[in-house]
């Protein structure tokens, strides 16, 4: 019996018992079913059920752990000199509280398990070209901010000149809503809207990776678009906008629009307790965060599910 990751050459196994053993759905491998096809491990027609089992049992260790690291952060937060502990120990346990409901997800049944996998195995196999053509733009965006800051004495000035500064938008600089998006208040927003976006990204499973990079910026444009109009008709305390996290919002949402079309709904509400995570921890660690642009970008993803359908997405593996 032969394994192999995906584009790879197949390779001979040597033992079917260990390798069941130490499977794990991140890795990523193909096995060749009865038929000489390669599959998913769970979808194995033989030894699917024996590959669920072995999840199963690597679940309850990462259970016992997880439970262990939760308690153990929580003391470091409580009797460390910390900003905020009670805010950090909130997120820290929410966020292993959604980790450890998607465990229990993807163990109920061996559907949920192969749902999981897929998942995981689409995830996988985009990270590498999204990573590629993601990051050198945004590396290449928060560069070019540092210069022209530095160029135009600081970054206050390069936001009124180029940026989306609400006062001097009008028809004749319609063309900020597209330059806009692209500046940062300061790294730590950056690093989490380049992490967010390249993350999401990768959970969108497209024929191609500049699909997925044109969908994101549509989206980032048009939560700015939609955030100007909100702050023109209602008053709000803010008189600019800045970052790409309206575009991740786009992805996350069109990803969600997918899977519910595939009726993944353990995938779903995966996906859906990372929006409240994210939602929720801008809420108490960030008074300058716009969740109207957050909704907004949510919103314009699953606009453009329905206009597309899924004709811009790969099909994931059969079962």
């Amino acid at each position: 019996m032969n394994v192999k990751r995906y584009n790879t050459t197949p390779q001979k196994l040597e033992s079917v018992e260990l390798f069941i053993k130490e499977w794990r759905p991140i890795e990523g491998w193909l096995i060749q079913d009865d038929n000489g096809s390669f599959v998913l491990p769970t979808h194995h027609s033989t030894l699917g059920n024996s590959f669920f089992k072995s999840y199963k049992n690597s679940v309850k260790k990462s259970f016992i752990l997880l439970l262990f690291t939760m308690l153990l952060v929580s003391f470091v937060f409580l009797f460390r000199d910390i900003t905020q502990p009670t805010a950090h120990i909130t997120l820290f346990v929410m966020l292993l509280s959604i980790a450890l409901m998607d465990m229990g997800l993807s163990t109920k049944s061996i559907d949920n398990c192969k749902q999981k996998v897929e998942f995981l195995f689409e995830l996988k196999k985009s990270f590498p070209s999204v990573l590629l053509t993601f990051a050198p733009f945004l590396i290449f965006i928060i560069l070019t901010q540092f210069y022209l800051s530095r160029l135009l004495g600081d970054f206050e000035t390069l936001v009124i000149s180029f940026g989306n500064y609400y006062p001097e938008i009008g028809i004749s600089s319609l063309w900020r809503f597209l330059l806009g998006p692209l500046f940062h208040s300061d790294i730590q927003h950056w690093l989490v809207n380049t992490i967010l976006t390249i993350l999401i990204a990768s959970m969108v499973p497209m024929r191609k990776t500049l699909l997925t990079f044109y969908v994101f910026y549509v989206g980032a444009v048009g939560s700015h678009v939609v955030t100007f109009s909100v702050n023109h008709f209602y008053h709000t305390p803010f008189d600019a906008l800045l970052g790409l996290s309206g575009g991740a919002y786009t992805l996350l949402a069109y990803a969600i629009s997918y899977y519910y079309e595939k009726k993944y709904f353990n995938i779903i509400i995966s996906l859906l307790s990372i929006l409240a995570f994210s939602e929720l921890s801008l809420s108490i660690l960030s008074n300058d965060a716009s969740h109207s642009a957050h909704l907004s970008g949510f919103l314009i993803g699953i606009f453009i599910y329905k206009l597309k359908g899924n004709s811009c997405l790969t099909t994931l593996t059969k079962k």
